[in-house]
C-alpha cells in the first residue's frame, strides 16, 4: 500500500496546487505523524497484511512495501517478497497459480480497477492456507500506476463453507435418496419441491408434479378427511397430522400411502411451507387384504367343518369356538361369551361317562406341549373323537386347539361291521368245511367209479400169490434155493398191492391243503395208476408225454391227483359214449413254459358243446345224464388249481375232442 505520509507530503510540493507557507507545512507534518501512528496501530492490531507495488509501463510490478504481518500469515518475512511477483507466485498453491497470475496481470495493465483474488498458499511448514487478496489500482499525480492490496486469511471461512457445502450436499442426497417420498407444498397445497421417491410412488416426473395440488391427486373418497386435517394444521390446531390415504397415480391407479404432514412457520408464526413425508404402503395394504380374505376363508372353513372347534390359551381363556361346538355340547351362547374354559368344562363334563377323567385330561392338556387323541363316550350313547394340539409361535399367546368329531354313527357301523365280519368268517369256515366234505365225497365217488379197476389191480397179484403158495405146498421138501423164484414173485406182488393200497388210502383221506415240493409228473402217474385198468377195460389207448427233464412244483400231491382223476373220469365217460369203431385215445402231456409247468389232458371224444363251455366250471353243472354225476368234479378241480396259484381252461382238441390245460407255477429255488 502507498505510504500515506508521502501521499500527504506531495500536497505541499510545487505543482501540487497548494500554496506554500510555514503554517501549512507544520500542519501537514503534524497530520503526517498522526496518520503514521494510526497506520502503525492498525498494522499491529489487524490479522491482514498490506502490500503496495508500482506498475511499470510494460505491466510489470515493483514491490514498494510488504507489511510485517505477512510473516505471521505466510511464514515468510517481507524481504522474501520484495524481489518481484514471481517470488510471490512461488508460494501460491500450484493449482491456483495460473488463475492468480491472469487476474493480477489484468489489474496491472489497467483493464480492471478493483479485483478480489482468492487462492491458496503453501506455508514454510507445509500447511496450506486460503487467502483473500483485495487489490485496487490507481495512478499517482505523476502518472505512475500503482496496485495496493489487503490480504486476509479466509481458511476458517473456507472450511466453514466446505462444511456447509458438504452438509447441503448430504442433506440434498438424503432428501433425494430417501426411502420415503418427501414434498414441500405451499399453504394452499401446491407442490413446489419433491424428491425422486415421491415421483416414483406416483409415476409422475418432477416437472409433471410441480404446480399440482394434493387435492388433484388424492382419491375422492379420502379427500374430505385430508382437507379437514389440512385445515386444522393451517389453523394451528395441531402441529402435525398423519393419515392413511389413497393417491391416484399417473395411470389413474390407486396407491395406498401413509402421509405425515408438518408446518414450517415464518418469523411471526404465519404458515409458510408444508412438509409432507409419504410412505408407500400399497404392499402392506395388499397383504392386509389378502390376510383378511384368508381370515374370512379360515373362518368360513371353521364354521363349515363337521368338527366342533374350541381354542383355549394357557390361562384358560376361550379364544375362539365355532357354532358347531356349541351345538354338539349343547352350550348356551351366554356361557361361551364369558370366555372361561373352567366354567365351560364344569358345564359339559356331565355329558360324558367319566366326568372326573374328562376334567383332569383337559387341565393336563392346557399345559402340555404334546398332541393328543382319544375317544369320549357319552352317557346318551354318543361317541366323540377328540384331537388336540398346542399352537406355538403365533401372534396370540400359546394356546391349544381342541377338535371334536361326532363319530356315533361310524362307531355303531364299525360295531355292526365287526359283527357281520365275524358272521362272514364263520360262514366261510363252514363253507370251507362243506367244500372239504364235498371234495372228500367226490374222492369217494371217484373211488366208487374206479373200484372195479382197483379190485382188478389187486386180483392180479393175489392170483400170483395163490398160485405160488400152491406150488410151494405141493412139494414141501423142495430145497430153499428152488423156492426162491416163487418167493421173489410173492414179494413183488405184496409190494405192488401195498403201493395200490397206500395210493388209495392217501387219496381217500380227508386232510387240509398241504403243499410240498414234488415232481410235476407224480400226481398224473398216481391218478393213471388208479384208472389204468378202467381204460384197458374200455379199450382206451393212453399216450403220455412228460419230457426228458424232470420238473418240480410245490403242490398238494393228493389234491392234484383228484383233479386228474376228475379229468380222466370225464374223458373215459366221453370216450365210452363213442360209436363202435371210433378211435378212443387219451393224451396226457407235460412241459415247461418259462416259469410255469403246463399239463394238457385231451381226448378224442365228442367234446363240450359251444353253448356249455362257459358253464362247465360252475358247481352242479353237468352234461351227463341223471344219476351219472354230481356236477362238482370240474368245479372242485377249478378251486384246487386256483388254490395252487394256477389256472385251468378248456379248449377244443385238435381232433375234435376236449382238451383241458392246467398251468402251475414252477417251484422256486
Amino acid at each position: 500500500m502507498q505510504d500515506v505520509a508521502s501521499n500527504l507530503s506531495c500536497r505541499a510540493e510545487p505543482g501540487c496546487g497548494l500554496p506554500p507557507g510555514d503554517s501549512l507545512r507544520e500542519e501537514l507534518a503534524s497530520e503526517n505523524a498522526r496518520l503514521k501512528d494510526e497506520l502503525a496501530r492498525l498494522r499491529a492490531g489487524t490479522s491482514a497484511y498490506f502490500w503496495s507495488a508500482d506498475v511499470s509501463p510494460d505491466g510489470g510490478l515493483c514491490y514498494r512495501y510488504w507489511s510485517p504481518s505477512v510473516e505471521a500469515m505466510t511464514g515468510r518475512n517481507p524481504d522474501f517478497y520484495m524481489p518481484g511477483v514471481e517470488r510471490w507466485l512461488s508460494t501460491v498453491h500450484p493449482d491456483d497459480v495460473a488463475l492468480t497470475r491472469e487476474k493480477l496481470t489484468t489489474l496491472a495493465r489497467g483493464r480492471l480497477e478493483h479485483a478480489t483474488l482468492e487462492y491458496r498458499i503453501v506455508r514454510t511448514d507445509g500447511t496450506v492456507r486460503w487467502l483473500r487478496n483485495c487489490v485496487s489500482g490507481s495512478r499517482t499525480s505523476s502518472g505512475v500506476g500503482r496496485l495496493d492490496g489487503v490480504v486476509t486469511d479466509i481458511s476458517d471461512q473456507k472450511r466453514a463453507e466446505e462444511l456447509l457445502r458438504t452438509s447441503e450436499e448430504r442433506y440434498r442426497a438424503s432428501f433425494e435418496r430417501a426411502g420415503v417420498g418427501i414434498a414441500h407444498l405451499t399453504v394452499n397445497g401446491r407442490y413446489i419441491w419433491v424428491n425422486e421417491k415421491f415421483c416414483e410412488i406416483l409415476g409422475y416426473s418432477r416437472d409433471e408434479i410441480l404446480g399440482r395440488t394434493f387435492q388433484h391427486i388424492t382419491h375422492p373418497d379420502d379427500l374430505v378427511s385430508n382437507l379437514d386435517n389440512h385445515r386444522r394444521l393451517v389453523a394451528g390446531q395441531c402441529a402435525t397430522f398423519s393419515m392413511e390415504k389413497r393417491y391416484l397415480n399417473k395411470n389413474g391407479e390407486c396407491v395406498w400411502v401413509d402421509v405425515a404432514v408438518s408446518m414450517i412457520r415464518g418469523q411471526r408464526g404465519h404458515p409458510d411451507i408444508l412438509v409432507s413425508v409419504v410412505r408407500d404402503i400399497s404392499l402392506r395394504k395388499r397383504m392386509e387384504a389378502l390376510l383378511a380374505r384368508k381370515h374370512a376363508l379360515l373362518e368360513a372353513i371353521i364354521e363349515s367343518t363337521t368338527d366342533g372347534i374350541l381354542v383355549v390359551d394357557e390361562q384358560g381363556t376361550i379364544l375362539h369356538c365355532n357354532r358347531l361346538f356349541g351345538e354338539m355340547w349343547d352350550v348356551p351362547p351366554e356361557l361361551i361369551e364369558r370366555r372361561s374354559a373352567t366354567l365351560l368344562t364344569e358345564y359339559i363334563k356331565d355329558h360324558v361317562t367319566d366326568p372326573d377323567s374328562f376334567v383332569a385330561r383337559i387341565n393336563f392338556l392346557l399345559h402340555s406341549s404334546e398332541g393328543h387323541f382319544d375317544i369320549l363316550e357319552f352317557s346318551d350313547d354318543r361317541v366323540f373323537e377328540r384331537f388336540s394340539r398346542r399352537l406355538v409361535g403365533s401372534a396370540e399367546p400359546h394356546c391349544r386347539i381342541f377338535s371334536y368329531r361326532d363319530v356315533t354313527g361310524q362307531k355303531h357301523a364299525e360295531r355292526a361291521l365287526r359283527e357281520a365280519k365275524e358272521k362272514a368268517e364263520r360262514a366261510i369256515a363252514e363253507l370251507r368245511s362243506a367244500e372239504m366234505q364235498l371234495l372228500h365225497a367226490e374222492k369217494l365217488a371217484s373211488l366208487g367209479e374206479i373200484g372195479a379197476g382197483i379190485a382188478h389191480e389187486l386180483n392180479q397179484p393175489l392170483t400170483v400169490l395163490q398160485i405160488s403158495l400152491e406150488l410151494l405146498q405141493e412139494d414141501p421138501d423142495r430145497l430153499i434155493s428152488e423156492r426162491l423164484p416163487h418167493l421173489r414173485r410173492m414179494t413183488t406182488c405184496v409190494e405192488r398191492m401195498a403201493r395200490i393200497v397206500d395210493n388209495v388210502r392217501g387219496f381217500a383221506r380227508q386232510a387240509d391243503f398241504a403243499p410240498a415240493l414234488i415232481m410235476a409228473a407224480k400226481p398224473v402217474e398216481d391218478a393213471l395208476g388208479l384208472v389204468s385198468q378202467q381204460f384197458r377195460l374200455h379199450d382206451v389207448e393212453v399216450v403220455t408225454s412228460f419230457g426228458d427233464r424232470p420238473i418240480e412244483v410245490r403242490a398238494d400231491r393228493f389234491m392234484l391227483q383228484q383233479v386228474f382223476l376228475n379229468l380222466f373220469a370225464n374223458a373215459l365217460h366221453a370216450l365210452d359214449a363213442l360209436e363202435p369203431g371210433r378211435q378212443r385215445r387219451l393224451d396226457v402231456a407235460l412241459w415247461q413254459a418259462r416259469d410255469h409247468v403246463v399239463y394238457a389232458v385231451s381226448d378224442t371224444g365228442a367234446g363240450v358243446p359251444e353253448e356249455d363251455r362257459a358253464k362247465i366250471f360252475d358247481p352242479f353243472f353237468t352234461t351227463k345224464g341223471v344219476g351219472e354225476g354230481t356236477g362238482l368234479g370240474l368245479s372242485l378241480s377249478y378251486g384246487i388249481v386256483r388254490q395252487h396259484g394256477g389256472t385251468i381252461s378248456y379248449k377244443p382238441a385238435a381232433e375234435g375232442g376236449a382238451c383241458f390245460v392246467i398251468e402251475l407255477p414252477i417251484a422256486g429255488p
